[in-house]
């Protein structure tokens, strides 16, 4: 009797905990976005002849040296960001190909690990700051496609 309570408990508990994962992992996401936008935002008015940041990398270090600031040594970032990958996310910056950047493209998608507790939900944005929340798999993607709020990636 005390086993198959104990059962009915973990079969209860461990799929809400590894929603909770998933979604703590979306957030912080999110928030690393919002990083990289005010990043974006203070490269501009940083170095104003170069307009955003045309790749991630130019918003950190990848000298690993702040020593001195350049355009594409900037040190607005961490250098775990700046990577392009934390918290099983995969980040990445599209500029336009125009000096100055006027326009870029900020993604987070999963990192495809596919491990129990992965994220689904992948995110992107631009310069105008709206960060909007899609479904990864690429069969659904035109499907779901919202502005992030408190539910996170489409209330999912």
């Amino acid at each position: 009797m005390v086993v198959a309570v104990i059962l009915v408990i973990t079969a209860i508990a461990v799929p809400r905990m590894l929603q909770a994962r998933i979604k703590a992992k979306e957030a912080a996401a999110i928030s690393s976005m919002k990083t990289i936008q005010n990043a974006q935002i203070l490269y501009t008015q940083t170095f104003p002849e170069q307009g955003y940041a045309p790749k991630l990398a130019f918003l950190g270090s990848p000298s690993g040296s702040c020593d001195s600031i350049s355009f594409a040594n900037a040190c607005m970032i961490d250098s775990v960001l700046a990577s392009g990958i934390k918290g099983g996310y995969l980040f990445d910056i599209q500029g336009d190909g125009n000096i100055p950047e006027i326009t870029y493209k900020l993604t987070a998608t999963p990192d495809g690990s596919g491990t129990i507790g992965s994220s689904q939900c992948a995110f992107s944005s631009d310069q105008g700051g709206v960060i909007q929340g899609h479904s990864a798999n690429p069969q659904t993607v035109s499907k779901l496609s919202v502005a992030v709020g408190q539910a996170g990636c489409g209330g999912q």
